[in-house]
């Protein structure tokens, strides 16, 4: 566990883009958090997770996984429409992950992100084409090849081109449509919906339209959509703000969800 400070705010900065040659950067840190650490890695984690750059890391706190697992996840960028080449070598990545999966008696939760390298991702394009490619991504690894266990993927549709949330470019009942779609190819495999960090609320809809599609998917799973605030809160008011808010707005939201698949 690190603690970001940088200028311009008590511990974070505002969202910025990743400066080049990040990773070599700041030696001295890197001996601060430990003489394995990967500040690489870090920064890019902050970045995908919080938007955030970190200019210093202090180390806050080590921590140590229990002996032992149940389960091994793996995400995976796909687009159906890429090179077959590729897609065959991601292919080969995850059946040899399902392979080693089954030798050991784990779970294997596989979570497909797809893509389109022609088609930004938020743009009304985009929009039109993500049911089929979530769909397509489900068809190809509920193969039985892949020995999965349960497919996390992708909420099929963007609200904010949905009839009654954003701009009216898919009806409601095509938004419905979408969720059956995508549960259907799974081959009886658990489905369960990720939130991909979208503001709670979006997710919280999301998650009532599938139950309302009758689409039978399994659950959710949510980082982002429920802790991402906290980051603000910690920020502002520093650490003790931050567990209360956790405990108080984080659990409520928690228990939101629950509720709006149950």
């Amino acid at each position: 566990a690190v603690e970001a400070r940088g200028p311009g705010s008590q511990h974070l900065q505002q969202p910025v883009a990743p400066r080049r040659g990040a990773e070599q950067a700041d030696v001295a840190d890197v001996r601060a958090i430990g003489q394995h650490a990967e500040v690489g890695s870090i920064r890019r984690e902050m970045m995908e997770e919080v938007g955030y750059r970190a200019d210093k890391l202090i180390l806050v706190a080590n921590g140590y996984v229990s002996p032992g697992s149940s389960s091994e996840r793996i995400f995976l960028y796909y687009a159906p429409d890429d090179d077959p080449a590729l897609n065959a070598r991601k292919c080969d990545l995850v059946a040899q992950v399902g392979a080693n999966c089954a030798a050991h008696g784990l779970h294997f939760l596989m979570e497909p992100l797809v893509y389109d390298r022609a088609l930004p991702p938020g743009s009304p394009d985009f929009a039109r084409a993500k049911p089929a490619l979530v769909r397509r991504a489900v068809e190809v690894f509920a193969d039985p090849r892949f020995q999965v266990g349960t497919l996390k993927i992708e909420v099929p549709v963007d609200l904010a081109h949905v009839a009654g949330f954003g701009a009216p470019l898919m009806p409601r009942e095509a938004a419905l449509q979408a969720f059956r779609d995508v549960v259907a190819p799974a081959r009886g495999l658990p489905v369960v919906f990720l939130s991909a960090g979208v503001p709670f609320d979006w997710f919280e809809a999301s998650l009532s339209m599938a139950v309302e599609s009758g689409a039978g998917f399994a659950g959710f799973m949510c980082g982002r959509s429920i802790w991402s605030d906290a980051v603000g809160v910690f920020g502002a008011g520093g650490e003790g703000s931050m567990r209360d808010w956790l405990a108080d707005t984080g659990l409520a939201r928690l228990q939101r969800l629950i509720a709006a698949v149950a």
